[in-house]
Order: C-alpha cells, then sequence, then structure tokens
C-alpha cells in the first residue's frame, strides 16, 4: 500500500489498480511526515492503494470516477 505508521504515502504502488476496485480517492500533499505528493486510492475492500500523481493510469482512474 506504501503508507506508513502516520498514515502517510511513503512510496507509491507498483500495481496498476483496476478501475472497479475503488470506491474513490484522497489527495495527499507533501507537509510533515508526508513528504511526497501522492493520489490515495481507497478500494472496496477498504484498503488505502498510494500512487503516483504523475502516472497516466493515475489520471484515467481518477477521470474514471468523475
Amino acid at each position: 500500500s506504501g503508507l506508513n505508521y502516520e498514515g502517510c504515502c511513503v512510496s507509491y504502488s507498483k500495481y496498476q489498480l483496476p478501475f472497479i476496485r475503488i470506491k474513490g480517492y484522497s489527495i495527499q500533499t507533501p507537509q510533515d511526515y508526508c513528504d511526497i505528493p501522492a493520489v490515495v486510492f481507497h478500494t472496496i475492500k477498504g484498503k488505502h492503494i498510494c500512487a503516483n500523481p504523475k502516472d497516466t493510469w493515475v489520471e484515467i482512474r481518477i477521470q474514471q470516477l468523475m
């Protein structure tokens, strides 16, 4: 998932999450312990997956959710 004990993304998932597994997302901006920008996808199973906001697949998933 890429989350640390503070609930921050510290790395990006290498896995491209299928759209059907995504319930929503939030945006992490760099601050305090969260030192990288990230899109945090919320899955239907309650997991949080950290993704690189610059990756094309991430931009596509965000558009699909709108």
